[in-house]
């Protein structure tokens, strides 16, 4: 399952990229186990893939049809992720620049549908020169909250740990440079008997490789 614009299709309505995507993890899910309703399914996400699964386990209000869920170098809270990178020049220079490319591009392709909504500045979106000016401009009006406090708890999956109720596999690396340890809500995670909780010393984000020529 891909966000919505993360492969750059065009979108149908005015409805961005955003971490709390709980519907569109049940609406994905239904839609397989509506296809193979006998058969065990487990679900993996990787980085925000992850967090979105840790989301719907412990949001949905329909019955969950999966087995079990993986996640992998999942995001648990955005601010934390954030305070850290700050001042950091591989996250400013890098990541940064990555995800506001991604962000700007998205919005610009859909410009006249976003419009639409009447209450976003064009203008001051295009030119955002990091992400926490396209937060204030684009994110936190988007979804009508009123300030990056009020954006970054929405978008957490870090304080519902024991809403989880099938078993799920936490993998996480604590070299990830991504998603600092201080971001995974450890003492949670040990107190939810459906959650098995696996760290390894390297493995950076997502990565796990190993060797000169890992590949």
């Amino acid at each position: 399952m891909n966000y919505p614009n993360a492969n750059g299709t065009p979108l149908t309505s005015p409805r961005f990229f955003c971490l709390d995507s709980v519907s569109d993890s049940e609406e994905f899910i239904a839609h397989v186990h509506n296809l193979y309703p006998n058969a065990p399914k487990v679900a993996i996400g990787f980085s925000l893939g992850g967090h979105f699964l840790l989301k719907y386990l412990q949001e949905t209000k329909q019955k969950i049809p999966l087995s079990g869920v993986m996640t992998l170098s999942a995001p648990f809270s955005s601010s934390k992720c954030v305070e850290t990178w700050k001042g950091q020049w591989v996250h400013e220079n890098v990541y940064d620049k990555h995800f506001l490319d991604k962000f700007k591009g998205g919005y610009e392709r859909n410009a006249d549908l976003f419009k639409t909504l009447g209450t976003l500045d064009h203008d001051k979106i295009m030119s955002a020169t990091n992400m926490d000016e396209l937060h204030t401009h684009l994110s936190i009006p988007l979804h009508k909250v009123g300030n990056m406090e009020e954006y970054h708890a929405l978008m957490s999956s870090d304080k519902k740990i024991s809403n989880v109720s099938i078993p799920t596999l936490v993998l996480h690396a604590w070299n990830d440079p991504v998603v600092p340890p201080l971001a995974i809500p450890t003492e949670s995670i040990k107190k939810n008997a459906n959650i098995f909780f696996a760290t390894t010393k390297t493995g950076g984000h997502t990565g796990w490789l190993s060797g000169w020529t890992p590949w």
